[in-house]
């Protein structure tokens, strides 16, 4: 009776991250379509051209994931990196000079390549106010190690990044077989691989390619983890398990999110549906658990580690959080970039008759009177819901990609001057696709009920995997809210969005052989 109760609260919890998912897909849906970049360029035609061009990809990626189901993996991987080396020729086309952040992670990185220690650069001036920005410097410096193989060029770090776009596509199909089959799993990939927005970003040095490889990567070894099996499955177990722990805080060196999917791991433990077998009892319950403690703590530990690391006098993760959370609040910005916020981080740090412990605790004091300032003008004026979607909004645009590679393109170039002409299809092209995505994710999740309660042959596992697919979108996109957005931090969303694809196509055409 109990185990009846158990299993029933654990499909109300279920059912909940459902509705959630669908609510969210819908507020996201609405905000893809608002976004000024494709406000400002769509038309008849373009649209018109995006919708055939976006179905012409998917459909020819459905065709290959036919052709590749019976393949062997080496012939699976060797067809996503000869589409990754396509990039080359636009690379090769258009080619591009660093601004903004990217300008500095290929600065640092080549003066550290150079032989300038981090400590010397910080003593000089160069690092500036990037001392309360770790993951700068964590950026900078896994660009540095390719750096030092070869040389400080920029064309190796965009080398390095389209190389790991294929690796993110096939790191992608590995988690996904783990949850679907082989042919939904290559379908994801070759999708993922093709999303407009991400296929032009990954030309750029940007952080997310790294992110994800680490990421991903850690993902698939929590999975190995758990569901070892064989006679060797306590060695091969804690293998994977501190391999992932690895993994993860790489990636959050990168972009500080990861606890995110902690959250995740250890609310899917407690709500899983079970089998009527008992499955590796111990490791389904705690193992979650202490994968959860040991990374909290390597969290709580990450800013001495740095300091140990590079020899900076790297600010509390606190200061960081007070400064993302004031930009993020920002109601005349949506939560994006303010540059009178940075502006007052500079002027505090910048204090220098004062000690550095001291302006840290200065940018604190200002940034939290600047957060609490925006949070009493949005209750005064019950303006939550319109800055909950302006920032929406801004978070899901899918301009990101065709926007960067512009502001990136050397200037007063004939190539320049061409893409300027090419930049608004594309930024039409990447949010209609984008869309589409969304609307196949909502259509997956709109069916499931009917899977679910009239298909009664759904086994356990099958939900347990929506299950997990919905607490990831979930997860990834309330955190998005909370602190400063920007087009390019949604491509985390990729990941849930093609897990929940993928496991649609699964149960509804290869089981129910609808295709």
């Amino acid at each position: 009776m109990n185990m009846t109760i158990m299993q029933n609260i654990r499909k109300i919890g279920l059912s909940i991250a459902g509705l959630v998912a669908i609510a969210l897909l819908v507020w996201d849906l609405l905000a893809t379509l608002q976004t000024p970049g494709f406000k400002a360029h769509m038309g008849t035609t373009r649209v018109l051209v995006a919708v055939l061009l976006s179905t012409a990809v998917i459909l020819a990626s459905w065709f290959l994931t036919k052709f590749l189901t019976k393949k062997s993996r080496l012939i699976i991987f060797m067809t996503i990196l000869v589409l990754v080396l396509l990039k080359f020729i636009f690379v090769a086309r258009f080619p591009m000079a660093p601004t903004s952040d990217y300008w500095n992670y290929h600065v640092f990185a080549s003066y550290n390549v150079l032989g300038m220690t981090w400590s010397k650069m910080w003593t000089q001036g160069y690092l500036n106010t990037n001392i309360i920005w770790p993951h700068v410097i964590n950026i900078s410096w896994f660009y540095s190690v390719f750096y030092s193989f070869f040389r400080p060029n920029y064309l190796v770090a965009q080398g390095v990044s389209v190389l790991l776009s294929g690796v993110n596509a096939i790191l992608l199909f590995s988690l996904c077989q783990h949850f679907v089959s082989k042919r939904a799993a290559i379908f994801a990939a070759l999708i993922f691989y093709a999303i407009p927005a991400y296929w032009l970003y990954t030309m750029l040095n940007g952080a997310e390619p790294i992110f994800l490889t680490f990421l991903l990567g850690a993902l698939i070894c929590y999975h190995r983890a758990m569901y070892a099996k064989g006679a060797q499955v306590t060695i091969e177990h804690y293998f994977y398990f501190g391999f992932s722990l690895l993994l993860l805080f790489l990636a959050n060196m990168v972009r500080p999110i990861a606890l995110v999917w902690i959250v995740v791991v250890v609310v899917f433990s407690i709500f899983r549906l079970k089998t009527a077998k008992k499955e590796f009892p111990r490791r389904i319950w705690f193992n979650p658990l202490a994968f959860a403690l040991i990374f909290v703590l390597l969290n709580l530990a990450s800013t001495p580690i740095y300091r140990v690391l590079y020899g900076l006098p790297f600010a509390s993760s606190s200061v960081l959080n007070q400064y993302s959370l004031a930009i993020g609040t920002n109601v005349k910005t949506g939560g994006t970039y303010a540059g009178g916020i940075r502006r007052q981080v500079d002027q505090d740090l910048n204090q220098k008759d004062l000690p550095l412990a001291k302006r840290f605790d200065k940018v604190t004091i200002d940034m939290q009177k600047i957060s609490k300032h925006n949070i009493q003008t949005l209750n005064q004026s019950s303006g939550w819901l319109p800055f909950l979607r302006a920032k929406t909004i801004n978070l899901m645009s899918e301009d990101y990609g065709s926007n960067w590679i512009l502001y990136n393109l050397k200037y007063k170039s004939d190539q320049k001057y061409y893409y300027q002409h090419l930049s608004p299809f594309l930024t039409v092209y990447s949010t209609i696709f984008f869309v589409i995505l969304l609307v196949l994710a909502g259509l997956v999740l709109l069916l499931s009920p009917w899977l679910v309660y009239r298909r009664r042959y759904l086994h356990t596992p099958d939900l347990n995997r929506l299950f997990y697919g919905l607490l990831l979108w979930d997860g990834f996109m309330l955190s998005s809210l909370i602190f400063e957005v920007q087009g390019r931090y949604h491509i985390i969303l990729y990941v849930p969005l093609l897990l929940i694809i993928a496991w649609g196509q699964e149960e509804l055409f290869q089981r129910n052989k609808l295709g």
